[in-house]
């Protein structure tokens, strides 16, 4: 609770102690000249605070603060700590199973176990010895943010395909395109199965916070693979912290939470979406199709939330048509996509029903072709 506290409304809290420190100066100061210097301070800092408190009270966003998060799920170094290639997440070399709750004041949102088998979300339904493989890729609409094992997309297609596939899961809270092409990469492509499988087909399931996240804006990324596109050609530059001035520690890490969880730095000093970033995703999706299409391996991409009236998000679509890029609108499988019945209540994330309608339709395409 204290943490929350600290992270939330730390930078309130600092420029309170500062602006009070500031006027004890102004008052002590026997200098007319310093004692205008300390106040004028103090109205800047005073200013930033009842800017942070309006603000919290004022922006929707801050239901989510009603939120408590409980389990082993986490702050669990084993799910989610530095990973090689992705930056963070589970653990190749180890299963586990964990649970995760989240309650809005004292409701309870959901109450569920994640079970990983070597790194990846566990599928109760899978068929290890088929000869027909499915790797997803993507997010926590994948991977089943809220969700027990019998409830994400991919137990959905196996249940409908009839056991039909191997399923590998290898999406994960908060991952982007550009962990999606990293593991494609250094995984997927590296491993003995899918070379002696050619009955393959990589799905990986897109929202519009990938642009974002690709272009390393988010806080709990630091480690992510970056990539950036120099003269038409996508290039891969290590990972987003690589190159930072201030290595990140244990108080750096702090301190940046509490930055960047303020509305002053959400509204002034947040890097704001630009073209050049939905050019990079369109350019690492586009690197995905190519080296599947060399090994004779199907891609499929799910097109999640989209804003078609969005010009830079519906430039990322129109480069998927003219690259002849195999692509699907959930909205257009799940017409009331929008509808509370396909997220989980108090949470947003999709549930059992948007996996279940999903998972049918992925499995007659699948059959399609």
């Amino acid at each position: 609770m204290i943490r929350v506290l600290i992270y939330e409304f730390g930078i309130p809290l600092i420029c309170f102690l500062l602006s009070i420190s500031l006027i004890y100066f102004g008052v002590n100061s026997k200098k007319t000249k310093k004692k205008y210097i300390f106040y004028n301070l103090s109205a800047i800092f005073i200013a930033i605070f009842l800017f942070e408190i309006y603000s919290h009270f004022k922006n929707k966003d801050h239901i989510n603060s009603n939120a408590k998060y409980s389990g082993s799920f986490f702050d669990n170094e084993i799910v989610a700590g530095k990973k090689q290639n992705v930056g963070y997440g589970p653990k190749n070399d180890t299963s586990f199973q964990v649970s995760a709750i989240r309650k809005n004041n004292d409701s309870i949102v959901y109450n569920v176990n994640y079970t990983f088998v070597n790194g990846k979300r566990y599928i109760p339904n899978n068929m290890n010895s088929s000869n027909n493989h499915l790797y997803f890729l993507g997010c926590s609409h994948v991977f089943g943010d809220g969700l027990n094992d019998n409830q994400t997309l991919p137990y959905f297609v196996n249940k409908y395909a009839n056991k039909k596939y191997k399923i590998s899961n290898y999406g994960f809270s908060g991952y982007g395109t550009h962990q999606a092409l990293s593991i494609l990469k250094n995984e997927i492509l590296l491993s003995k199965e899918i070379e002696e499988n050619t009955n393959s087909c990589v799905i990986y399931s897109f929202i519009p916070a990938h642009f974002e996240r690709a272009a390393g804006y988010k806080l709990w990324d630091p480690n992510g693979p970056k990539y950036e596109v120099e003269n038409n050609q996508l290039i891969f530059k290590g990972s987003f912290d690589e190159n930072n001035f201030i290595k990140e520690n244990y108080v750096t890490k702090r301190l940046k939470t509490i930055w960047k969880n303020a509305y002053i730095y959400k509204s002034i000093f947040a890097p704001k979406l630009k073209t050049e970033d939905v050019i990079r995703v369109s350019e690492i999706v586009k690197e995905m199709a190519s080296v599947l299409k060399e090994k004779n391996i199907r891609f499929i991409v799910l097109l999640g939330r989209s804003d078609l009236n969005n010009t830079k998000e519906n430039k990322f679509y129109q480069e998927l048509k003219l690259n002849q890029i195999e692509h699907y609108f959930v909205s257009n499988i799940i017409p009331n996509i929008n509808d509370k019945d396909y997220t989980i209540y108090g949470d947003g994330h999709p549930n059992e029903k948007y996996n279940s309608v999903l998972g049918k339709f992925l499995v007659k395409k699948l059959n399609s072709n």
